[in-house]
Parts: structure tokens; sequence; C-alpha cells
């Protein structure tokens, strides 16, 4: 997910219930309600779509307006600073804007799987792998069944070759799901790498055996294929 549709997925989808087509973000006109007529808005909700609003349409000091209200209403809430980063991220203000109104959020609210999430991808989207890895790492020992953080995650660790960090990301996926035939395979080629060919061996087993449940004939006969060299050389 990139970082401009995670921002405004999690300052204004999560709780206000504005829907995405097509992966994108659905525009101010298209809202129903209060919050995308002239009334004053209320509850959190109905302001949050009002922030919404006010950036699709331009106004962005009549969106920060809207926050700073939202942050004196409930100063121990992240989402006011969520919808904050939106704002700077819609005026193209820099990395560094965005970055200080997501530490703020998570400032307030350490356990904001929402802002670590958000802020975790602006990290990978400027390259700093090394923060983001932090970021996704503190949602995972918050919540081991998150995958969204889970997938980022094993995306970087794809990217530089991390084994044990793939090891840990597979072995939380299978967690996660009995029967994820792909993640036993996957793990099963990284323990193979790693020259633990009988942990190998199970997962290899135990994909194609789930493959072949699934009827995925390609997929079980590469299984049984990289089992049939381990077998022999083991």
């Amino acid at each position: 997910m990139n970082i401009q549709r995670r921002l405004i997925a999690t300052a204004l989808l999560v709780t206000a219930n504005i829907g995405v087509v097509a992966g994108t973000p659905v525009k101010a006109a298209e809202l129903k309600g209060p919050a995308a007529s002239s009334a004053q808005p209320q509850s959190d909700a109905e302001m949050q779509k009002a922030v919404y609003a006010k950036c699709e349409a331009g106004e962005f000091d009549a969106a920060l307006v809207l926050v700073e209200q939202m942050i004196k209403a409930n100063p121990k809430s992240a989402m006011p600073y969520m919808c904050k980063a939106m704002i700077f991220y819609y005026q193209h203000d820099g990395v560094a804007k965005v970055m200080e109104a997501l530490n703020q959020a998570i400032e307030v609210d350490p356990k904001s799987i929402d802002a670590l999430v958000a802020r975790g991808c602006l990290y990978e989207s400027v390259n700093n792998f090394g923060m983001a890895l932090k970021d996704f790492d503190a949602i995972l020992a918050i919540d081991p069944t998150n995958l969204e953080a889970l997938q980022q995650r094993t995306k970087i660790h794809l990217a530089f070759h991390n084994k044990q960090g793939l090891i840990a990301d597979y072995t939380l996926a299978i967690a996660r799901n009995h029967e994820d035939a792909e993640a036993y395979y996957r793990r099963g080629i990284i323990y193979e790498l790693l020259g633990e060919k009988k942990k190998a061996m199970t997962d290899l087993q135990r994909a194609e055996d789930l493959f072949v449940a699934l009827k995925q004939t390609d997929n079980a006969r590469a299984a049984r294929e990289r089992l049939v060299v381990l077998q022999k050389t083991a």
C-alpha cells in the first residue's frame, strides 16, 4: 500500500467508513451526510470526513483548523495527527512534515497500529528500510496477526536477502494460517539455503500436500521436485 492510500485509509476509512473504489479514494463530492454538507461537523467521524473533503477541495488551512479542533477535543487520540499527516501529504509539504505528524500520533498513542504502519510505509518510501523494519517489528510485537505489517516486512527481507528474517516472517504467516502452502514452500526453500535439510524437507512435504489438496498441480510438482533433490543428498 502506498503512503497516500495508507494515510487516507488510516485517517478516514477505518472510522469514517468512506469507501475505496479500485484502490482510489472517493472524491469529496461522493461523500454522504453532514461531513459533505455546510453544517458544522460534530462527531469524530464527521470531523474526519470533513477534513478529507477540505483536502479534496484544496482548502488546507480550513482542514488544519478542523484538526486542531479534533486535538483539543481528544488530545490522547492518534487520529487527528494522522489527519494532519494526510493534509501535509496532500499539500506536498515534504517528508519531514508528514513524518513529524506521524511521530506526534505515535507519541500520544505508542500502540497505534495505523500510525506505525503509516510511518513504516513512509520510511520505506524514502528507502529508510532500517527504520521501516523497526516500525513493522513494533506492530507485529503488538499484533502478530497483522497481515499488512508482515507483508511489508517480508518484502524488505526479500529485497535484502535476509534469510533469518524471512524464516521469522514465514513462521508468522504459518501461525496465522496453518494451511498456507506458499509460506511452507518458501520457508522450506530458505531452510535449504541455510543448510537445514531436515526442516526444509518437512516444509516442502507439507507444501506439496497442501498444493495437491488445492489442486495447484504446478506448485505441487515444484515442491515435489525440490523435495526429491533434498532426499537424494540427505
